[in-house]
Formats: structure tokens, C-alpha cells, sequence
């Protein structure tokens, strides 16, 4: 048992003089710089040499915790996070350390009142933390430890392997279920799912898209009217599929009503859809390319 003691003994002392004889070599090589990139030196030593006794020769001010951090990191020892005082500074140890090792269960050693800087939506860094693992390690039930409703939901989406009705269904934050029903619908080129979505903006978008998939002109009809979904829906069907001059009719908006009459009139070499353009030069070049008889026009 003293031996035991003994050699222990001899170790601890090994240890100390290994640190001290660090420090030294560390401390001559650093302090022929100035202040600032002295500090840098000392950090960049202590990182090198996965050695938290280097920290020790800047004083808090300098960023010692800062240090301690790096090495954390360096060494993926979490032991080396509890010398941090600063709970944000150590909240992110803590969130780096279990990235790293892809360890959920050193999650739940951040605390739940410091805010991740970065991501959107905004929340805590512990949510973020099983958020990211989760993603990394493409493993939906740790979706499950987070707090936030929106980022919870957003975990589950990203890390679920293809989207269908059960998982949108299982999402709370409406943004997100929306998306998810669009995803779906388009997916399916079902536009029964489009109504599901709350969002009217949203859901005119996802019957547009169903219905230039299915070239179903009765689709367009029931878009919003005066929408952008309604006008691109029309215009889309009339140029690429029907070339039908009477669908442009039915587009509000200006620009792509003109856009519509003209690819229209090129393509048919109808001159007469140029005069129903507005814009001068649109109508110009329409006019141009729709009289060309010529090879090459």
C-alpha cells in the first residue's frame, strides 16, 4: 500500500515539474511579444500542447477562460469546461465538447438560459445542442430532448427521411406544417394536400406548383385570384403548354401578362399578340421576332 502510494507520489510530482518545464518554454518563447500577441501566443501554445497549465499564465482579463475553452476543445474533456466560470462561456464548452463527441448526454449540462448566437429561430444553446447532433448523426428521437416548439419541429423535419402526411401532421408551428404539406403535395402532385395548409399565400403557391406538374388548367382556377400564384399558374400553362394567346388574358400582373403575349406570338410567329403588349420596348422586339421569316430568327 505505500508503494502504491509512493509511485503516486512520484507521478504527481512528474506531472508538476512536466508542467512547470511547459510553462517555461512556453513563457520564453511568448514574452518577447507584446501584449496582444502575447496573449495569442500563449493561447495557440495551450492548444498545440493540449495543456490547460499554460492558461494559467494570463490572467482573466486576458482571456484565461477563453483558453481554457480552446484546450477543451483540443482535448474533447469536458472536466476541462468546469474550470470556466462564465456560464455562457461554458454553456458553449459544454455545447462544443458534446458535438465533438456526438454525446447527447452532455446536453443536458447546458444550462437553459443561454441564447445560441447564429441560428434562426433564435433559442437556447442547449436546444441547439441536441439539435445539431441530431442532424449530425441523422437520429430524429433526440429531436425529442428539445424544449422549443419551433426548433423541435424543425429538427424533426429536417431529420426525418422523406416528408409524408404522419410527419407533418406531428408539427406544431404552423410555418413549418405548412411547408411540410407543400413538400408532400408537390411531391405526390396532389393538390387535396394544398388545402391543408393554413397560410393562403403558401397554399396558392402549392396548387400552383401541382398544377403546372399536371398541366390541369381547372387548378389555376382555384388560386386566389389576382395572386401571383394565379398569374404565373395562367401564364406557365399558356406559353409552355397550351400556347393558348386567350390564357394571358387572365393574367393581372402587367409584366407577365406582356412576357406571356410575347413568348407566345415568337413562338407562333403571330405578330397581331405584339400589339396587346404595353411595354414599348417589349413590343418592339416582339414585333421584331414575331415578323422574322428568315433561317436563324
Amino acid at each position: 500500500m505505500r508503494l502504491n502510494w509512493f509511485l503516486f507520489g512520484l507521478l504527481l510530482v512528474s506531472v508538476v515539474i512536466a508542467g512547470c518545464t511547459i510553462k517555461s518554454q512556453v513563457r520564453s518563447m511568448c514574452d518577447k511579444f507584446p501584449t496582444e500577441e502575447r496573449v495569442s501566443c500563449y493561447i495557440r501554445a495551450a492548444q498545440e500542447k493540449q495543456e490547460i497549465s499554460v492558461c494559467t499564465l494570463l490572467e482573466l482579463s486576458q482571456g484565461r477562460e477563453d483558453c481554457y475553452h480552446i484546450v477543451a476543445i483540443a482535448k474533447r474533456d469536458i472536466s476541462v469546461c468546469n474550470m470556466i466560470k462564465q456560464i455562457p462561456l461554458k454553456d458553449s464548452c459544454y455545447f462544443d465538447i458534446a458535438r465533438l463527441r456526438l454525446n447527447i448526454s452532455l446536453c443536458s449540462m447546458v444550462s437553459n438560459s443561454t441564447r445560441a448566437e447564429g441560428f434562426i429561430p433564435t433559442g437556447t444553446i442547449k436546444d441547439y445542442c441536441y439539435f445539431s447532433i441530431a442532424g449530425i448523426k441523422k437520429d430524429v428521437s433526440v429531436c425529442d430532448n428539445i424544449q422549443d416548439q419551433t426548433i423541435k419541429d424543425r429538427c424533426y423535419l429536417e431529420n426525418t427521411r422523406g416528408r409524408t402526411l404522419p410527419l407533418c401532421e406531428k408539427l406544431l408551428t404552423q410555418t413549418i406544417r405548412d411547408d411540410c404539406y407543400g413538400s408532400v403535395a408537390v411531391a405526390g402532385n396532389d393538390s387535396s394536400i394544398c388545402t391543408k395548409i393554413q397560410n393562403q399565400t403558401t397554399k396558392d403557391y402549392c396548387s400552383y406548383r401541382v398544377a403546372v406538374a399536371l398541366d390541369n388548367l381547372s387548378m389555376c382556377e382555384q388560386i386566389s385570384p389576382k395572386s401571383e400564384p394565379k398569374d404565373l399558374c395562367y401564364s406557365y400553362i399558356a406559353q409552355q403548354r397550351l400556347m393558348d394567346a386567350s390564357l394571358c388574358d387572365k393574367v393581372q400582373n402587367q409584366e407577365l401578362r406582356d412576357e406571356c403575349y410575347d413568348s407566345i406570338a415568337s413562338v407562333t410567329r403571330n405578330e397581331t399578340l405584339c400589339i396587346k403588349i404595353l411595354n414599348q420596348y417589349r413590343k418592339d422586339n416582339c414585333r421584331t421576332y414575331a415578323s422574322c421569316t428568315h433561317e436563324g430568327c
